[in-house]
């Protein structure tokens, strides 16, 4: 069973996601809004994948999370980190998420405007 860890504070969005990935059997979904505890509750759940929205502002930014996950990574090196970015609201942003992928900072990110269906699915194949 694949363990993920969805950590998004726009709660419309986070129930949508929440509500799809759940609906594949082969995942156990946790969700946590705060990040300051991220780290431990992925440790302690064993995370296969981190889903995380990433913001402008803290405590979701760009560097914030990457600083996470490194840490995540140093005690779960086989957990994916997959980020979230809004590419309508924060187009520069979201470019810079797509250099943190291509840099391989993270395993993958996706739109927010993409479909839950497309979000499970993604997660599925890591």
């Amino acid at each position: 069973m694949k363990k993920i860890i969805v950590s998004i504070p726009n709660a419309l969005l986070a129930g949508g996601v929440v509500m799809y990935l759940k609906k594949n059997l082969d995942f156990k979904v946790y969700r946590e809004d705060n990040p300051s505890g991220i780290e431990d509750l992925c440790i302690a759940s064993k995370a296969d994948v981190l889903l995380a929205e990433v913001r402008e502002r803290p405590p979701h930014t760009l560097d914030e999370w990457n600083i996470r996950v490194k840490e995540i990574k140093k005690n779960l090196p086989d957990c994916k980190a997959v980020y979230v970015v809004d590419e309508n609201s924060s187009p520069e942003l979201a470019d810079q998420v797509a250099l943190a992928r291509s840099n391989r900072l993270i395993d993958a990110f996706v739109y927010g405007t993409v479909s839950g269906e497309y979000v499970t699915a993604l997660i599925g194949s890591l």
